[in-house]
């Protein structure tokens, strides 16, 4: 005798107080969602349709124009988008001369416009970061705007350090204070490296710039673009068994030199605890943002720039 499975409707109704009873039987409710659902889609499509004709500079201009005061904030998104569009970071003409439209704008490009950003030459990391976060509140705006059909843009640098002991922002003002090779020491450790000993002692021959990867003894670690275009134009004039880092006598750096130029970075930054470089590869979610933020989907990570 085959054993009927059991019904979730039966044990709703069984629930069902006699004043709030159903008025339909669960075929009737089933093809009504159905209905509903086939409606929806179609004004979806409908409304898909609509974006496919409004070019993307629109949606530009009409974002700006709602923002409210003070002045100086709508200057410098201005200013932002403007850069990332003159380099044709954003693009809101297609390679016949044809305008692109809202509908253009998917995902995966956002992440590759906010990678792109990360790599514009002749800004400094925190220009670059304003530029990111720019970009990221016009995302979000679009995404309101169109009920959520053009996803909102997410800043994978920040989601990826999310519970690093040290926060995104902090990291990245920390940096402006070490030198290029420094700089480029900590940015492997923050973004992937198992431990100092491993950036110091890497060869050239363990960088695999193609697959923007980095393989150390323990794993080999993946990293964002603008570390590792930063990390190729490091190894231009080396061999491939050579050290990354070195020093002026052409030897290891050693790691009292990281902790001495850190301390220093620290200093000046005015920051009340030392960044160390165990610090920069320490992950603790009590300790971090990411007990606020776990998921990059939650729509109240628009509020990370603000928080980290």
């Amino acid at each position: 005798m085959t054993k009927e499975k059991p019904s979730i409707w039966a044990d709703y109704q069984s629930q069902i107080e006699q004043k709030n009873k159903l008025e339909a039987s669960f075929k009737q409710y089933e093809r009504a969602f159905h209905t509903a659902k086939l409606n929806f889609e179609k004004t979806i499509g409908a409304f898909r349709k609509e974006l496919a004709t409004i070019p993307l500079g629109v949606a530009i201009e009409n974002w700006l124009s709602e923002i409210p005061d003070p002045v100086e904030d709508l200057k410098q998104y201005k200013d932002d988008m403007l850069a990332i569009m003159q380099v044709g970071v954003l693009k809101v003409v297609d390679d016949r001369g044809r305008p692109r439209t809202i509908n253009d704008l998917t995902e995966a490009e956002h992440y590759e416009i906010l990678e792109e950003i990360r790599c514009m030459p002749g800004y400094s990391v925190a220009q670059k970061q304003k530029m990111v976060e720019t970009y990221v509140v016009f995302s979000q705006h679009l995404s309101r705007e169109t009920c959520g059909l053009i996803r909102q843009a997410e800043d994978s640098d920040l989601f990826r350090t999310l519970k690093r002991v040290v926060r995104f922002r902090d990291f990245l003002q920390f940096v402006e204070y070490l030198s290029e090779r420094d700089a480029l020491i900590a940015k492997l450790m923050y973004f992937g490296a198992p431990t100092l000993e491993g950036v110091l002692n890497l060869r050239v021959n363990q960088v695999n710039v193609k697959e923007r990867e980095v393989e150390y003894e323990q794993f080999t670690a993946r990293y964002p673009k603008h570390v590792i275009l930063d990390l190729k134009k490091h190894l231009s004039k080396k061999g491939k068994d050579d050290l990354v880092f070195v020093n002026h006598r052409g030897q290891s750096v050693e790691r009292t030199h990281i902790n001495n130029c850190f301390g220093r970075a620290c200093r000046k930054l005015g920051m009340s605890k030392k960044i160390t470089p165990r610090d920069l590869m320490r992950s603790d979610i009590a300790k971090s943002v990411a007990k606020e933020y776990l998921y990059s989907s939650d729509p109240r990570t628009r509020h990370l720039r603000e928080s980290v």
